[in-house]
Parts: structure tokens; sequence; C-alpha cells
């Protein structure tokens, strides 16, 4: 009977030694299967981790970019201040020098005025004094002219009175006509 006993529980042993290398086969496999869900896990979560790193990284270079941008921007903007505080500068300096050139010109300008407004007087003072002395010159003319028709009158009538007194002379030879004819001389040089 022990044999029996030791057969028999050898036999339980044996079948609770299969049983058991059944359940730690199937504990096996479910152990394998787990291990292979949490790799699988593993290997999602490393490919989420990997596509968040490189969301970081494009995140980390887009916010380098917008940086150095906006210390570009600022440089620029710096530069253009400067550039436009040089600008106003000459602005300021030509719009100093055109007035300055402007004033000049106005004062050249008032002098250049002046000038033309006392030729100008000058001329009208030139013109009455030259119509005066027209007015003048024809007025001397005029007596001059009359003086030589008159004289010329004279002439004449003197060179009758001289022919008239020869002729008288010749014919009477007596004083009473030459003394006639003297008076008439003497009448024509007082005209």
């Amino acid at each position: 009977m022990e044999i029996g006993d030791l057969r028999a529980s050898f036999a339980s042993s044996t079948e609770k030694a299969a049983q058991e290398k059944e359940s730690l086969k199937k504990a096996t496999r479910a152990q394998k299967q787990r291990a292979e869900r949490f790799e699988a896990a593993i290997e999602k979560v490393y490919d989420q981790l990997k596509e968040k790193d490189a969301q970081l990284t494009r995140a980390r270079l887009e916010r380098d970019s917008r940086r150095q941008q906006k210390e570009r921007e600022a440089e620029e903007k710096d530069k253009l201040v400067v550039h436009i505080e040089l600008l106003k500068s000459q602005v300021a300096e030509a719009a100093a020098r055109l007035q300055k050139e402007t004033d000049e010109l106005n004062a050249a300008n008032d002098i250049v005025m002046q000038r033309v407004e006392r030729l100008v007087d000058d001329k009208a003072e030139l013109d009455a004094d030259n119509a005066t002395l027209k007015a003048t010159v024809a007025q001397l003319e005029q007596r001059l002219a009359d003086s030589e028709s008159a004289l010329t009158d004279v002439t004449v009538v003197s060179d009758e009175r001289k022919h008239q007194a020869e002729q008288s002379r010749q014919q009477v030879g007596s004083g009473v006509i030459v003394s006639r004819v003297l008076r008439s001389l003497t009448f024509l040089s007082l005209i």
C-alpha cells in the first residue's frame, strides 16, 4: 500500500505538476501578452514622446526664429529711427539754408526794386525836363523863324528903300528925299 500511496501521490503530484505546468504556461503566455502589450504601449508612448519632442523642437525653432525676427526688426527700427533723425536734421538744415537764401533774394529784390523805382522816377523827371526843353526849343525855333522872317522883311524893305533912295537921289539930288529915306532906314532898324 505504501507503494500505491506513493504512486497515487506521484500521479497526483504529476497531475498537479502538469496542471501547474499548464497554469505556468498560461501565466507565461499571459505575462508574455502583457509584456507585448506593455512593449506596444511603451513603443506608442515612445513614438508620442518623439512626436512631442519634435513638436517641442519645432516650437523652440519657431520661438528662436520669432525672437531673431524681433531682434532684426528692433535693429532695423533703431536704424530707421537714426536715419529718420538724420533726415530730419538734413531737412532742417536745408530749410534754414533755403530761408536764408530766400531772405537774401528778397533783400536783393528789394534793392533792385528800389533802384528800378529810382530809375523810373529819374526817367519821369528826365522826360519832363526833355518835354520842357523841347517846348523851349520849339519856342526858340519859332522866335528864330519869326526873327528870320522879320529880318528878311526888313532886308527887303531896306533894299527897296535903298533902291528908292538911290533913285530919288539920282532924280532929285535934293536933301528932302534923302532925309525921308534916312528916317525910313532908322525906323526899320528899330523894328
